[in-house]
């Protein structure tokens, strides 16, 4: 009995001292873990997750307050296997339990919901996820294939808390170090036909984030759909098409794109951008400045014609034609010299790495222009917008 008063009094003296303790970030998943010797007194001896959390210590200064789920929003419940933690999921209605231990206190820890689907991965190489192939680890690294796999991403909040790049076909990339936090993979495919006007030829085809670029880009062309032949060759998958506002051969992404498709990453909540909305520009939208890193793009909506035609007016292509004698070029045609133009200028990045190309030309003033022409008169301008 002694020892039983003296074990009270010793739990009364930790339960004091808790906020005291310092706690660092632990992360457990669904199999048993067990704690070492050195872990702090908080948290002893075994914890066992029946659905699979990322449980870390928050100051009481806290700022974002307003994600934290404290322990007042829990049932509990004193059981032989510890502290009982009990939440009702809104969605399926299921209890998600948690037993911890001699777990203190709870105050301050917060809980990331992680599905078991979403296969979170740490310490992952991306030498294989950037053209330039760098040899760079990641922290953690999250695919998604689907539209469900990129709503559970968001409401799991793993976003919300650790720095993130959502890294697409890895071109126009240069890692220099190990990246510290989350790097975010579309792998989703799929591209299917939307609408067609009988009256108009225009076709709207809506194309997954996860795509490569070049290959839908050439499968439209030669499916007959037309708009997209100046662009193929271009390293890099769908998502980025609007967020960079990729062009090439006189031709840009935002002369094709009809709507956006992405979610927002506090919220979780869909959203359909209309291409006004993208405040397209110059290798430029929306979401590189107001939305940056606040949406994740899931697929692109583009207006393509079955009307034969195409632009081929830029120098260096007109010139290729020219030499093939081709007068009256089809879509195929320009993109068969587009893509041996960009072969003559740039190495394949699976034979010779590299980030691809990429540069702004500099906007200038027509006044600035004319003054720049006295000087080289061969200078080659295009009108900017």
């Amino acid at each position: 009995m002694d020892k039983e008063k003296q074990m009270k009094k010793l739990l009364l003296l930790l339960l004091a001292l808790i906020p005291f303790i310092k706690v660092n970030a632990i992360t457990y998943y669904n199999d048993l873990v067990e704690v070492s010797e050195d872990t702090p007194n908080a948290i002893k001896k075994e914890v066992k997750l029946y659905n699979t959390y990322e449980l870390k210590r928050v100051n009481k200064g806290y700022k974002n307050k307003d994600k934290c789920e404290y322990y007042d929003e829990f049932d509990f419940e004193e059981t032989e296997k510890g502290i009982s933690l009990t939440k009702i999921n809104e969605d399926d209605l299921m209890y998600q339990t948690v037993y911890v231990n001699y777990f203190l206190s709870v105050e301050g820890f917060k809980l990331y919901n992680i599905n078991e689907d979403m296969n979170i991965k740490e310490n992952v190489s991306l030498k294989a996820y950037n053209t330039f192939g760098i040899d760079v680890q990641t922290r953690k690294f999250v695919e998604f294939s689907s539209e469900k796999e990129l709503q559970q991403l968001l409401e799991s909040k793993l976003l919300s808390d650790f720095d993130f790049f959502v890294l697409g076909g890895g071109s126009n990339v240069v890692f220099c170090s190990t990246f510290e936090g989350v790097i975010v993979h579309p792998t989703n495919k799929g591209i299917r036909i939307v609408s067609e006007n009988v009256e108009t030829n225009e076709v709207i085809v809506e194309a997954c984030a996860g795509e490569n670029w070049s290959n839908f880009a050439w499968a439209m062309t030669k499916q007959g759909f037309y708009g997209l032949e100046n662009l193929v060759e271009i390293p890099g998958n769908v998502g980025a098409a609007p967020i960079q506002n990729v062009g090439a051969y006189g031709v840009e992404a935002k002369d094709v794109i009809n709507y956006v498709v992405a979610y927002e990453i506090e919220t979780g909540t869909r959203r359909v951008f209309e291409a006004h909305e993208c405040k397209f520009g110059y290798r430029d939208s929306v979401f590189k400045n107001e939305l940056k890193n606040k949406y994740i793009v899931l697929s692109v909506g583009f207006s393509l014609s079955k009307t034969m035609q195409s632009k081929s007016t830029y120098s260096s292509l007109r010139s290729l034609l020219s030499e093939k004698n081709i007068i009256n070029p089809t879509p195929l045609q320009v993109a068969e010299c587009i893509a041996e133009i960009r072969n003559s200028k740039l190495p394949n990045p699976k034979e010779i790495g590299s980030a691809g190309s990429f540069f702004k030309n500099p906007i200038v003033t027509c006044s600035h222009l004319e003054t720049l022409k006295v000087s080289y008169p061969g200078i080659v301008s295009y009108p900017a917008g």
